[in-house]
């Protein structure tokens, strides 16, 4: 493990990460839902936003909480 960082304090990145993604992907999700995609299209539409999610962005985001 890197020294750098401490378990508890890359645990909770990577538990901010994948609430992130799955929160970006439950609203994408619906918002293909109501465009009328079925639910394969919807469901690319969803992973496709994890994976277009701008890192940097959210590093930002994250460095920035209280």
């Amino acid at each position: 493990m890197n020294e750098k960082y401490s378990h508890s304090s890359l645990e909770d990145l990577a538990k901010k990460v994948k609430s992130h993604c799955a929160e970006v992907a439950k609203e994408q999700l619906l918002e293909a839902s109501i465009q009328g995609l079925c639910l394969e299209g919807a469901i690319e539409v969803a992973i496709g936003s994890i994976h277009s999610i701008d890192v940097n962005k959210l590093i930002t985001d994250i460095e920035s909480e209280p």
